[in-house]
């Protein structure tokens, strides 16, 4: 008789490569559905005036970051959207010193954008490959936790077995 822990160099890896499949849809679903909800909420914010402070590509890609006063305070900030995609076709529009309206968030007036809503296709994008990996992982998961089961439970008493077996 196998030791009740070899399930997991068995079937085990398939379950963990599912649940962290779900577990990684999941997170991809709520990053779409928090950029979207934030996005539409922007559009109501209030705006101020603001100034870029440095735009161009680095080694984690494009920057495009800026500064802004509220109510006297000075914030900065490097949120242009929350579409998701590349900044690279937009560094021509904001560049270093150019005059621009900020859109914050009034309850919390470091949490700000430039461009309000949510436009392009990334975070929808986002939301399906997130829901293609969820349901991938949730069939993978249930499918070696089903073939598990059917392994260890006996039939019952004068209950054929599966067939083939």
């Amino acid at each position: 008789m196998k030791p009740a822990w070899t399930w997991l160099r068995e079937d085990g890896a398939l379950a963990i490569i599912g649940a962290a499949f779900v577990a990684s849809g999941t997170w991809l679903v709520w990053t779409g559905v928090s950029n979207l909800r934030l996005g539409h909420q922007s559009l109501s914010w209030p705006i101020v005036v603001g100034t870029i402070t440095s735009s161009g590509k680095g080694e984690d890609g494009t920057y495009i970051a800026y500064e802004y006063d509220v109510g006297g305070r000075r914030y900065t900030n490097d949120q242009v959207d929350f579409g998701l995609l590349g900044r690279g076709d937009r560094l021509e529009h904001y560049r270093v010193g150019r005059v621009v309206a900020v859109h914050y968030r009034p309850s919390n007036s470091q949490e700000a954008v430039l461009e309000p809503g949510c436009y392009g296709p990334g975070v929808h994008m986002l939301m399906a490959f997130g829901t293609v990996m969820g349901i991938i992982g949730a069939f993978t998961f249930i499918q070696t936790l089903r073939g598990r089961l059917s392994k260890r439970i006996p039939p019952e008493p004068g209950v054929p077995g599966p067939p083939g077996a």
